[in-house]
């Protein structure tokens, strides 16, 4: 496979990634300047990009898929295919959701099989039907102005129908800013 470069994005004409997993530093070197990657406590292999003498640690395998992988479905997270965290090379990298990744790291042997936690993120995961909406749970308790913690608890773990877990949140809710409200007093 051939090399090819492309620049950064927000460090255009500072920084640029390759297809093959290498990151070039044109900060100091005019023909720029391979940077020595540094890998982190979970294996992945990172650089650290300067501007405006504010420096930011970046994955490589995350700025190899930013710039040459298209995300059409949005997708939040990227994959090595292989399992090989150190492997950034633009044919081991996919974009993939929280939920893929884990299947992915279970059916690999990279981690290991937790059914009660892979049903807990499936249901997770789903958004729900709510005022005529799909609508994950973050939404919903954003909307609701209740606690997401406690309505995942009781919508995922407890099994709790929708509705009345964000009424019971809502009561907990008021409950809570009383008791807030009489300590003030006091």
């Amino acid at each position: 496979m051939e090399e090819t470069w492309k620049n950064i994005k927000e460090y255009e004409g500072l920084y640029q990634v390759s297809n093959l997993g290498r990151v070039k530093s044109f900060a100091v070197y005019k023909q720029g300047k391979i940077l020595r990657p540094i890998r982190t406590h979970k294996g992945y292999l990172t650089v650290v990009l300067s501007k405006d003498k504010k420096e930011k640690r970046k994955r490589i395998h995350r700025l190899v898929a930013e710039e040459f992988i298209p995300n059409p479905k949005h997708k939040e997270q990227v994959n090595h295919i292989n399992g090989n965290k150190t492997d950034n090379r633009i044919n081991n990298l996919e974009w993939v959701t929280c939920q893929e990744n884990v299947k992915h790291a279970w059916n690999t042997g990279l981690a290991a099989v937790n059914k009660n936690f892979l049903e807990a993120i499936k249901k997770s995961m789903h958004y729900r039907q709510y005022n005529g909406e799909k609508m994950s749970l973050v939404e919903i308790a954003n909307s609701e102005n209740i606690s997401y913690t406690m309505l995942w608890k009781r919508v995922i773990k407890d099994n709790v129908p929708l509705d009345e877990a964000v009424k019971k949140g809502k009561v907990d809710r008021k409950n809570l800013i009383k008791r807030y409200k009489r300590k003030e007093r006091l």
